[in-house]
């Protein structure tokens, strides 16, 4: 859980210390399932876990990013994802967070694919525990959203990968694993 935590944007950019936000998660996980409802939890701890800007930045940056609401957003993203411009998907996939750096980038990515010291179980199992967690805290539609705004940008950019090899080798064939222009030898 550590890895996945220190990657967090509010934890990367010094918002908040890795301390207090694994201390919050720790807490919110062992009395989630005395939870009924989230309205106990304090707004900073919904911020540290949810890795959201502050509410005037994520105003800001909806606002910046489109013309919808948030509740009109996280509709369209989580009934009709492919209706998203690409900004939107963004937007979302980065939990109301932009202009994210490179390193901000990769390490987030990192952290959602690499186990690091632990096994593959463990860190599966920590993704799946914080999502758990993450579960009672979002707004309705927010963490089907976010969700599908991830699939749709992987599922655009291979869309747009498969374009530009049918576009680069348009008039090649294949032999076995390789593609080669038309005419030539194999």
């Amino acid at each position: 859980m550590e890895g996945i935590i220190k990657s967090f944007i509010r934890v990367q950019r010094q918002i908040d210390d890795f301390e207090p936000v694994c201390n919050s998660f720790l807490d919110l996980e062992a009395s989630a399932s005395a939870l009924v409802d989230s309205s106990s939890i304090t707004d900073a701890d919904r911020k540290r876990i949810l890795d959201f800007p502050e509410p005037e930045m994520q105003t800001a940056n909806i606002a910046a990013t489109t013309s919808l609401s948030k509740a009109d957003l996280l509709r369209r993203a989580s009934e009709s994802p492919e209706l998203l411009t690409q900004a939107e998907i963004d937007l979302l996939k980065n939990r109301y967070w932009l202009g994210l750096t490179f390193n901000e980038s990769i390490t987030r990515a990192n952290a959602g694919m690499t186990p690091g010291p632990n096994s593959v179980e463990q860190h599966e199992e920590a993704l799946a525990r914080l999502a758990k967690v993450r579960q009672l805290l979002h707004e309705e539609n927010e963490a089907q959203a976010i969700k599908n705004a991830a699939a749709t940008s992987k599922n655009r950019a291979f869309v747009s990968i498969k374009k530009d090899e049918a576009n680069l080798w348009k008039g090649g064939r294949t032999v076995g694993s390789c593609i080669y222009p038309s005419g030539s030898r194999t």
